[in-house]
């Protein structure tokens, strides 16, 4: 269940809603959600969650570009490294009207926890 404030990060932006690592992947199981990775090319290439299709990558330097091509029938989950940039793409999102997007508490540093 997405929560109003982050349980393993500090950085919160009112209004953002959070999901924990666990609760994302069974979002992602049930086939509701995708995973959007907005770190780096150089990041990835540390390592990526391995979720087939309910994974894209779309670095926050070239976002906007991706923006339109997003599904709309599915939540978007954003990740980034530890939870900051993701936040503020999410944060993006709602001023834009898009309600159905979370940020991933923790980043890609919760996941591989």
């Amino acid at each position: 269940m997405p929560h109003d404030f982050p349980k393993m990060q500090e950085y919160h932006i009112q209004g953002v809603m959070h999901v924990l690592m666990t609760e994302a992947k069974s979002m992602i199981a049930a086939g509701n959600a995708l995973l959007v990775d907005v770190r780096e090319q150089d990041e990835v290439m540390n390592g990526r969650p391995e979720l087939g299709t309910a994974y894209l990558h779309c670095p926050l330097s070239a976002f906007m570009q991706y923006v339109d091509g997003l599904p709309t029938d599915k939540t978007l989950i954003i990740m980034c490294a530890h939870g900051i940039r993701s936040i503020q793409v999410t944060a993006w999102f709602r001023q834009h009207g898009r309600e159905d997007v979370l940020n991933l508490d923790g980043g890609f540093e919760a996941y591989r926890g």
